[in-house]
């Protein structure tokens, strides 16, 4: 027997004022979903220092600094330097190829249509740079002019 999703409830990030989803089946590659008409998603995505990889950074000139002063190398030989350097750095790189330098934070907002407007006043835009859509729902008497208005396209077509 097939689970039964329900009609989702959103809740404005901004007010707290909450709507339902609409009942809609969306393409596979709507990411809106059941999202009501009017309401925005906004995603973010911030690069951040990965700390793990800065971790194995410091780790790594730590172990070069040790290995140096345990292996005698002289100030100065370029050579016994360059030795120590590659043995380190073999042992370091596998760990370092497996983990990025940098992370990708995400967040998604979910903003009724009533405070977009302040949204975008808040990312600096002006009052005159302000395009909020106006939203009308269909009903199901918009629905029903819609299939009247493609039937009369498609008997003119014929």
């Amino acid at each position: 027997m097939p689970i039964e999703q329900g009609i989702s409830n959103y809740v404005c990030d901004l007010s707290g004022l909450s709507g339902e989803g609409i009942d809609f089946d969306p393409a596979e590659d709507d990411q809106l979903g059941d999202m009501p008409p009017g309401w925005t998603l906004v995603q973010i995505q911030t690069r951040i220092a990965n700390p793990r990889y800065d971790t194995l950074i410091k780790a790594r000139s730590a172990a070069l600094t040790t290995m140096m002063a345990q292996s005698g190398v002289e100030e100065g030989d370029e050579e016994g330097r360059g030795i120590v350097e590659v043995m380190v750095e073999a042992q370091f790189l596998p760990l370092l190829e497996r983990e990025p330098p940098f992370l990708t934070e995400e967040a998604e907002l979910v903003i009724h249509p009533q405070y977009l407007k302040e949204l975008y006043l808040s990312l600096g835009l002006t009052e005159e740079e302000v395009v909020v859509p106006s939203i009308s729902p269909l009903t199901d008497e918009d629905e029903e002019d819609d299939e009247d208005e493609e039937e009369e396209a498609e008997a003119v077509a014929s």
